[in-house]
C-alpha cells in the first residue's frame, strides 16, 4: 500500500537555534515520505539563509514580519495544496517542540485506524515532562478552553493510547488530511491573527464532522515558556502594559480573538454571559492597574475603618 505524504508545516520568527534541533528531528524520523515546509516570517538571524543553503529540500517561504501565526499557516497550505495529493496529510507544529524519531509514524497509525479524524499529540514541558497539553473541551457556560485533569493524568496515560471525542485542539503538532481544507477551508486569519486561530480551526472541524483524536504515544516536547503574552502572574500593570494585554496580537488574553471566537461559535444562549465574561475580564485586569489598584485598596481599608 502506498503511503501517503506528510508535510510538516511551521512557522518561524528568529531562534535559529530552535529551528536547527526542530529540523533534525523531522528529518530523523522512521517515516520517510515527509516533506519539510518553513514559512520564516521576516526573521533576521540567517534562518534563511541557513536553511536554502544546508537543507536544499525544504520548501521554505518568507514572509516579511507581517504574517503572524495564522498567516503563515495559511501561506504554508497554500503551496501544500498545490504539491499535495489528495490523500496527504498536514501536521502543524512549532519548531520549539521535539520529539522522537517514531512521532509521525504513532500519528499516521492513528489516522489509518480513525477515520475522518484529525490526530492530535500528548504536549509535555520539555524540561519537566510535565502534561501540558492533551485535547481542549468547551465550557461554553464559564468560557473555558477546559483541558481535562483526568485525561492528563501520567497513570491514565500510560494505560491507553487513545483518548477521543475533544472539541478543539492546539496547532502543536496536529496531523490532519489535505482535504479538511476543501471542506472547512483555511485557518481564520481576519479574525485570529495569531492566538486562537487553532481552536477555532479544529473547533470548526468538529462542528463539520471529523472526530478529534489524541494519540498519547504521540510525544511532542514543547519549551512552554517561550509563551506568549498573558501567560505570567500579573499583579501591576501600567496602563500601556494592560492596554498590550487586552489588544495587543502578541497577548494570550486578546479580548478581540476572545469576542470572535464566542461571535461565530457560542451557543446562543451562552453568547449574553461570554461576552458579560468577557467584560468582567477587562474590568479584573483593569484593577491590576497602577494607580487604579492603589485607589481599590485605599477604597477597601476606607470601607474597613468605616465598618469598625
Amino acid at each position: 500500500m502506498k503511503q501517503p505524504t506528510v508535510y510538516a508545516l511551521t512557522a518561524v520568527h528568529n531562534y535559529l537555534n530552535l529551528t536547527k534541533k526542530f529540523i533534525k528531528c523531522l528529518i530523523d524520523q522512521d517515516y520517510k515520505k515527509t516533506v519539510i515546509v518553513i514559512v520564516d516570517d521576516g526573521s533576521d538571524d540567517g534562518t534563511s539563509e541557513f536553511i536554502s543553503s544546508h537543507y536544499k529540500k525544504i520548501l521554505l517561504i518568507h514572509g516579511d514580519g507581517n504574517l503572524w501565526w495564522t498567516g503563515s499557516l495559511n501561506k504554508g497550505i497554500n503551496l501544500i495544496l498545490e504539491k499535495a495529493k489528495k490523500d496527504d496529510y498536514i501536521l502543524t507544529i512549532n519548531n520549539d517542540c521535539t520529539f522522537k524519531k517514531n512521532y509521525i509514524s504513532q500519528l499516521m497509525s492513528s489516522s489509518r485506524e480513525f477515520k475522518e479524524s484529525i490526530i492530535g499529540s500528548c504536549i509535555l514541558d520539555n524540561k519537566t515532562e510535565k502534561i501540558w497539553d492533551a485535547g481542549i473541551t468547551m465550557k461554553w457556560n464559564y468560557l473555558s478552553f477546559y483541558l481535562d485533569k483526568n485525561k492528563m493524568r501520567s497513570d491514565i496515560i500510560n494505560k491507553q493510547k487513545f483518548s477521543v471525542n475533544f472539541d478543539t485542539l492546539p496547532s502543536k503538532g496536529t496531523l490532519f488530511p489535505v482535504k479538511l481544507i476543501s471542506d472547512i477551508g483555511n485557518f481564520d486569519q481576519k479574525n485570529f491573527p495569531h492566538y486562537l486561530s487553532d481552536y477555532e480551526f479544529f473547533y470548526r472541524a468538529k462542528k463539520s464532522g471529523y472526530c478529534l483524536v489524541v494519540n498519547y504515544n504521540a510525544k511532542v516536547f514543547n519549551d512552554v515558556t517561550r509563551t506568549g503574552m498573558g501567560g505570567e502572574t500579573i499583579t501591576k500593570l501600567s496602563f500601556k502594559e494592560y492596554l498590550n494585554l487586552m489588544f495587543s496580537t502578541k497577548s494570550k488574553l486578546n479580548v478581540i480573538d476572545q469576542y470572535n471566537f464566542v461571535r461565530l461559535h457560542s451557543p446562543l444562549k451562552y453568547k449574553p454571559l461570554n461576552y458579560l465574561m468577557i467584560c468582567a475580564k477587562m474590568v479584573h485586569y483593569l484593577f491590576h492597574v497602577y494607580p487604579f489598584s492603589l485607589i481599590l485598596v485605599s477604597v477597601l481599608k476606607i470601607k474597613k475603618i468605616v465598618k469598625k
